[in-house]
């Protein structure tokens, strides 16, 4: 999925011309035009698109195309489009993310140095890492599906998220 088809899908859904939100975001018709064949969108375009069309899902694609923001990993089709079977994707995946951890710690644990690995145990720690990342398009499917049904706004959950892992420490918010 491009971001170039979503934002057309985006734009038809929602009844909007191009000329319409070209005027919603501040840029001519003709930019939007471009967008949706395929030229390169700046960021805040999109964010500003993803708000006035109200699609998540726009913004997922983009940041994946593009490799920045939180929704890094590809936006997944299902074949059952209904939120509790991606509640329940998410859980099966969450499940298998313990377990994957549970394994990995015990294969790194007194390894300070990846020469301290064997073979076997190297390719052991990069199946189990592989494992972990399932979860992050599980995670994905489950917020633009909340957003979608249920109106939740990813953006201000992201700097909420932001906030709290500052309060913890984790980071500085620049």
């Amino acid at each position: 999925m491009s971001f170039s088809n979503e934002l057309m899908i985006q734009r038809k859904r929602s009844g909007m011309s191009q000329n319409a939100l070209a005027r919603a975001i501040g840029v001519t018709q003709s930019t939007i035009s471009d967008y949706e064949s395929g030229r390169d969108v700046p960021q805040e375009n999109a964010y500003r698109m993803t708000r006035v069309l109200k699609s998540d899902r726009l913004l997922a694609v983009h940041c994946f195309e593009y490799k920045t923001g939180f929704f890094n990993v590809p936006v997944l089709n299902r074949v059952d489009d209904h939120n509790v079977v991606g509640m329940g994707v998410l859980i099966e995946e969450a499940a298998e993310l313990i377990s994957n951890i549970e394994r990995l710690r015990k294969l790194v644990v007194n390894k300070r140095d990846r020469r301290e690995f064997t073979k076997d145990e190297w390719q052991s720690v990069q199946h189990h890492e592989e494992q972990i990342l399932d979860i992050m398009p599980a995670i994905q499917m489950h917020l633009i599906e909340m957003s979608e049904v249920y109106g939740l706004d990813l953006q201000d959950l992201e700097y909420r998220l932001e906030k709290k892992m500052s309060m913890k420490g984790y980071y500085k918010r620049t």
